[in-house]
């Protein structure tokens, strides 16, 4: 499954519903789902780091100034699991 790495307490409020779009300064064409890990640093307290906590669906990538926004459509949560993180888009194996 492609994944991606976002620091806290950005993946904690995308769980959440709070936040509802990634600002990248990059474009995607990806769209559906997309496993959200939690960056391993910085480690806030409570937070998880260094997990895959949940799955996101990607639905739109528009460019807005000089970054690019990809709009967060569901969010399902899932039992965590350790990931070690990568910049960009990366393939994790699902057991």
């Amino acid at each position: 499954m492609k994944a991606i790495s976002i620091r806290q307490p950005y993946a904690s409020q995308i769980m959440l519903g709070l936040k509802r779009v990634e600002c990248r300064s990059w474009a995607t064409r990806h769209r559906g789902p997309l496993l959200l890990c939690a960056n391993a640093s910085p480690q806030i307290a409570g937070l998880p780091a260094g997990r895959a906590i949940g799955i996101m669906d990607i639905s739109a990538c528009e460019k807005v100034g000089d970054e690019y926004w990809w709009t967060i459509g569901s969010v399902t949560r899932i039992p965590p699991f350790p990931v070690l993180g990568r910049l960009g888009l990366f393939d994790v194996e699902l057991q």
